[in-house]
């Protein structure tokens, strides 16, 4: 077939996992996603620990500011489930936005 893709047996794994995850994830209540408000500095260590990166197009944190990304005040649930969906995926995850103004 024409423009069809291949999957190996270890991708199909990775998809499943990752299906799986981001299903796990969704079906949660955001009353069980909750936990603790973090600190950027937190919030960063912790997902930076993770192999997660965050970007902004300001190349700031700052909440009030919309070109920033920042996590003060991210729930560390919200934190934990990013990071259960890289480690389900085997990909890298970098986070655009966070709890900045906007967002």
């Amino acid at each position: 077939m024409r423009g069809s893709t291949q999957l190996t047996s270890s991708q199909f794994t990775s998809v499943i996992a990752l299906v799986a995850a981001v299903s796990a994830v969704l079906a949660t209540p955001l009353e069980e996603r909750t936990g603790t408000k973090l600190t950027q500095a937190q919030a960063a260590a912790k997902l930076s620990a993770a192999g997660i990166t965050t970007s902004s197009s300001g190349g700031c944190t700052t909440q009030s500011n919309p070109s920033c990304t920042s996590l003060s005040g991210i729930y560390s649930g919200t934190v934990d489930s990013v990071i259960v969906l890289k480690n389900a995926c085997a990909c890298s995850i970098v986070i655009t936005g966070g709890t900045e103004v906007g967002e």
